[in-house]
């Protein structure tokens, strides 16, 4: 008959409190059973007792481990480590303790302002920014509609910057913007103290192609000017049109004291005029547009 049972696994890395002149080790474990848990300064043996108390805080196969130093001073920085061993395995954890006079505190992760959403008119990239305070420096996750997501060479790229010892920019920078870039991101902070998340939606909706209109024309003019004649269409279209006169089968073009043309735009209207300066049979003019 085979006994159950989990091997001892550490699921986070080791925190360090500071609760006035103590200093806390804090682990978390799997393990079932629990089993043999003990703690070592340097490979030398921790007992608990005197200003050193181990505890374990079990709720089924989580176990928290926790080691308090009171009156600490300097010679108790050092690397510290703690084993858990049962029958299915063994496993361990390391914190390192660097004093000076005292612990350093830690800040939990925090996106104090609304994300913003800029372009870059130098890059043309899409920046997705927000503001980041946490100490120490947090781990980042990023994720699209609640998927990880990394960075792609030339499409998609994370930078942090710092502002201080605690304040950071983080962006995500977006190249050559499609639709398929739109949607929810979300920018997940993690530390020892804690974490946070902050979210912000892009909106990439693809262009509305305009739809091309063929030229159609409204009724032309024919009038009398001194010794011209002159001849005006009007038409409208999507895109710009291009006008070619015709008398017969050959196309009419501007010639010094006999053909004028002026073009211009009337609104949404696109006007053509041919102001013919020896007078012809108008009729024989024909319109064709391009």
């Amino acid at each position: 008959m085979t006994t159950k049972g989990l091997a001892p696994k550490f699921t986070d890395k080791p925190k360090i409190k500071q609760a006035g002149k103590n200093v806390v080790f804090e682990c978390t474990l799997i393990a079932d059973p629990i089993g043999q848990i003990s703690w070592s300064k340097e490979g030398t043996p921790i007992a608990s007792g005197g200003r050193f108390k181990a505890a374990v805080q079990s709720s089924g196969t989580n176990h928290t481990l926790t080691l308090e130093i009171s009156q600490i001073n300097t010679q108790d920085g050092g690397d510290y480590a703690v084993v858990a061993k049962n029958a299915f395995g063994e496993s361990s954890a390391n914190i390192k303790l660097n004093l000076g006079t005292k612990a350093q505190p830690q800040k939990a992760p925090k996106f104090p302002d609304k994300p913003q959403i800029r372009k870059d008119k130098d890059t043309n990239e899409v920046v997705l920014s927000c503001l980041l305070e946490g100490k120490p420096k947090p781990e980042l996750t990023f994720y699209l509609a609640d998927k990880v997501i990394t960075e792609k060479p030339g499409k998609r790229t994370f930078v942090v910057t710092p502002l201080s010892e605690d304040t950071y920019t983080v962006e995500i920078r977006i190249a050559s913007p499609t639709p398929e870039d739109g949607g929810n991101y979300r920018i997940n902070a993690k530390n020892g103290a804690g974490e946070s998340n902050a979210s912000i939606t892009l909106n990439l909706q693809a262009k509305e192609k305009t739809g091309d209109n063929p030229p159609t024309f409204e009724p032309s003019s024919i009038k009398k000017d001194g010794r011209a004649v002159v001849i005006e269409c009007r038409c409208t279209a999507n895109p710009a049109p291009t006008f070619t006169w015709l008398k017969g089968s050959l196309e009419v073009k501007p010639r010094i004291g006999k053909y004028e043309k002026k073009s211009f735009k009337d609104g949404a209207v696109y006007v053509e005029v041919l102001r013919i300066l020896v007078s012809p049979n108008p009729n024989h003019l024909a319109i064709n547009t391009d």
